[in-house]
């Protein structure tokens, strides 16, 4: 009886381990997917402008999210580098435009970045 309890309370206590695991692997998930859809987003702004494109400073705001019935806030922010990579007037006139969107998570900080090159055209 006594081994049958012990193996049983090993196996709980596993259990808690992989579903906190579990939790904290949603989270970090749903921070990188809040990251992806804001970039997204930017960068189709960015193109809808075309070769209008301008750099944007950066950006600063809060995505509140519920975790286990709790409010969680997550601070995010962007920016957007334009770059033209146009040499002479004989060169492809291209601009490369890039959004940075960082936030932070278990104290570190991520940083997700979209890259796209925005053509002329007449």
């Amino acid at each position: 009886m006594i081994i049958a309890a012990m193996v049983f309370l090993t196996i709980v206590v596993a259990l808690l381990g992989v579903w906190e695991q579990n939790a904290r692997m949603l989270r970090r998930d749903s921070n990188h997917l809040m990251a992806s859809v804001i970039a997204q987003n930017v960068m189709e702004s960015q193109l809808s402008l075309g070769f209008k494109a301008e750099p944007i400073a950066e950006t600063e705001f809060d995505v509140t999210h519920f975790v286990d019935g709790q409010a969680a806030v997550a601070h995010f922010s962007y920016r957007v580098d334009v770059t033209d990579t146009s040499v002479g007037p004989d060169d492809v006139a291209l601009k490369q435009c890039l959004v940075t969107v960082t936030w932070e998570e278990d104290g570190n900080a991520k940083t997700l970045q979209l890259e796209s090159m925005l053509g002329w055209q007449s």
